[in-house]
């Protein structure tokens, strides 16, 4: 054994895995920054039906070239409500296929035409370095990270080509070698199964797999091609830890699907050679082992495929939709936004911060018109609530801004206006209570045309507030919604508002010429100010998002 080739085989090998992790990673962020809401709009029509769902996990796979990285994508955009239960589940079935597919590059390893496929690099570098346009850099990343990809899965081959050569492994393979013992066929799938933990990738895994057949025979690599399965999928469940409740539906779905698949096949291939029948169709042991890979997947999918719904009803027992009816439900329910998911995660959010907003409004008029030291405290605590998270919105969109696509930025700059216009209506809703309070004391002053004029002013508003939802709602939507026909209906309201408003002001003006003016009109005058700016406020988000 020459020693020194033993050490530049690890150090390739270790080169190579570390080129490949970095390239998962690079076309992970490529594809979030190359994407915008068009993609989120075409995995959610795309994932409509089942099949659809399949492809979509396929697709996703092999254009990552890694299931844990194509996990990470659906569970981000799980996260934004983008894709729900059943169609995240389904999914998972289209991922598990996809990896097989992402597998016969490791059959291909050793051949020029990776290297010859990585060049993607160098094209990639100079469309960078010669197209100024930010989308079409993107996109050139996007190239370039592929590339990496490719290119590190060649440098891995070289690295075990050359261990290989010196038969570094020799001893501990040709100890699990043996077909006629059952228990190495359950050591080879804890092996791979361990190795695939630790790498987090079953490409990896894979391309030393390739690599041990030979030594190995190819009914006992078909074994450790269920260990790497499972490996995987395994692995990939930490994308959901801190995720919604459907993105961990979909990692326990992930490890179900290869759990159920591992036994069942583990049974078959006791008694079926069907590494064997494959490498002798195909005339290559590897492939043998490859096809098999792609046959486990496609089989297992189309067996699970018709039970979805039972599997949906079994991961709700073991992740609980944790709901209730209390304000705590109403609070941010995405604390992370990444730049896959960033516009609709914040956009979710915004809505829910307005929806509590217009109510928190309202339930300050209520106060105005009967004084509640139960309302006052709940609305005071709101809104002392809603400042701090909206507080935080704005950082996380902030932070968000410089790593999506131009497209993105564009929306995320909205949202981030509606969120500034969200703590006016905080500031002036916190007046509206602080003035109520003045108002109270000189209660025997208040006229019922004074109390009319802020139910016709409020009367309006709860209209403008609804149809600036609605706007919010439909702010990236595909469906039809007249934005025009919504903007006049607004602005009209909104003029109601200003001559009730502009009555008002009048009334005050002829009170102080007559040096009529007292306390308790002063403070009329101002929750009539309050209740108008917010007025505007809610008119402004609906220019803003329309």
């Amino acid at each position: 054994m020459d020693y020194w080739d033993v050490f530049m085989g690890v150090v390739t090998f270790l080169i190579g895995l570390g080129v490949v992790l970095y390239g998962v990673q690079l076309v992970g962020e490529a594809l979030e920054k190359s994407t915008g809401v068009k993609f989120r709009n075409s995995v959610a029509k795309l994932t409509g039906n089942r099949f659809g769902a399949v492809a979509a996990g396929l697709g996703m796979t092999v254009a990552l070239g890694s299931s844990s990285a194509a996990m990470g994508m659906f569970v981000a955009l799980s996260n934004a409500k983008v894709i729900k239960l059943i169609q995240a589940l389904t999914i998972v079935l289209g991922v598990n296929i996809g990896t097989a597919i992402v597998h016969q590059l490791a059959g291909v390893g050793s051949i020029p035409i990776l290297k010859i496929l990585s060049l993607a690099i160098v094209a990639g570098a100079f469309i960078i370095v010669f197209n100024k346009k930010q989308s079409v850099r993107n996109i050139a990343k996007l190239i370039i990270s592929i590339g990496l990809l490719l290119f590190g899965i060649s440098i891995i081959a070289d690295g075990m080509s050359t261990l290989n050569n010196d038969h570094v492994f020799d001893g501990l393979i040709t100890s699990l070698a043996d077909p006629a013992n059952p228990a190495n066929a359950v050591l080879i799938i804890l092996l791979f199964f361990g190795i695939t933990c630790v790498l987090q990738t079953s490409l990896s895994t894979f391309i030393i797999l390739v690599s041990f057949i030979g030594i190995l025979p190819v009914d006992l690599a078909t074994f450790a091609a269920l260990g790497i399965n499972l490996g995987t999928a395994v692995a990939s469940m930490l994308f959901t830890i801190g995720s919604s409740v459907t993105a961990k539906r979909m990692g326990i779905m992930h490890v179900l699907f290869n759990i159920i698949g591992t036994c069942l096949f583990a049974v078959f291939l006791a008694f079926v050679p069907f590494g064997s029948w494959f490498g002798g169709l195909i005339g290559s042991p590897v492939y043998g082992v490859l096809l098999f890979d792609l046959f486990y997947k496609t089989v297992m999918a189309f067996l699970l495929l018709p039970f979805i719904k039972y599997f949906a009803k079994f991961t709700a027992i073991i992740f609980k939709d944790k709901t209730s009816n209390t304000i705590d439900d109403n609070k941010l329910m995405q604390k992370e936004l990444v730049p896959v998911n960033a516009v609709p995660v914040a956009l979710q959010n915004t809505t829910m911060i307005y929806e509590r907003l217009v109510s928190g409004f309202f339930k300050s008029i209520d106060y105005l018109n009967n004084k509640s030291p139960t309302e006052y405290s709940f609305v005071a605590n709101e809104c002392d609530n809603i400042e701090k998270e909206t507080v935080f919105l704005e950082k996380t969109i902030i932070k968000n801004m410089s790593l999506v696509s131009a497209g993105d930025q564009e929306r995320l700059s909205k949202i981030l206006d509606v969120v500034h216009k969200d703590r006016t209506i905080i500031r002036k809703t916190q007046k509206i209570l602080f003035f109520t309070d003045r108002w109270q004391k000189e209660k025997d002053t208040i006229s019922a045309e004074q109390l009319d004029n802020i139910k016709q002013m409020c009367d309006n508003i709860l209209i403008i507030s609804l149809k600036t939802l609605a706007a919010l709602k439909n702010f990236d939507s595909t469906d039809k919604f007249d934005k025009q026909e919504h903007i006049v209906s607004v602005l009209e309201l909104d003029m109601e508002v200003d001559k009730i408003k502009q009555k008002s002001r009048e009334f005050e003006v002829a009170h102080y010429k007559n040096e009529e003016m007292t306390a308790a009109l002063a403070t009329y005058s101002t929750l009539i100010n309050a209740i108008d700016d917010i007025s505007e406020a809610f008119v402004a988000i609906a220019l803003v998002v329309l």
